[in-house]
């Protein structure tokens, strides 16, 4: 798989769980049969998540900005390498692509573990 095939898989992977801890299930599954929805860039990502409606800021993620997430969010390293994170209480948890939950302590908030 080339890399630009891999990143698209990746970005609509991850919107796709993002739409469904949102509660968004037939949005989920419009861009998970569309197979004309290509998202090989963030921007993209951006454009998707406009055109359905979703509110959303881009911050340099840190500690602070962590620690006030309220919903889901998606996370793209500078690699572009997507995740879908979230916090519980002073928990921060990567899902991955079949949402199963993997912890980080709010202590080192960055340090989500994989």
């Amino acid at each position: 798989m080339s890399e630009a095939n891999h990143a698209s898989g990746e970005l609509k992977g991850v919107l796709i769980s993002l739409f469904q801890q949102l509660g968004l299930f037939a949005q989920a599954s419009k861009v998970q049969k569309d197979h004309s929805i290509a998202l090989n860039s963030p921007v993209e990502l951006a454009n998707i998540l406009r055109k359905q409606g979703i509110g959303f800021t881009a911050h340099r993620l840190t500690g602070e900005i962590l620690s006030h997430i309220v919903y889901p969010a998606i996370s793209v390293s500078s690699r572009g390498e997507a995740q879908l994170i979230r916090r519980q209480e002073q928990q921060f948890e990567k899902l991955t692509p079949n949402l199963e939950q993997v912890g980080g302590r709010a202590g080192n908030p960055l340090a989500v573990k994989s």
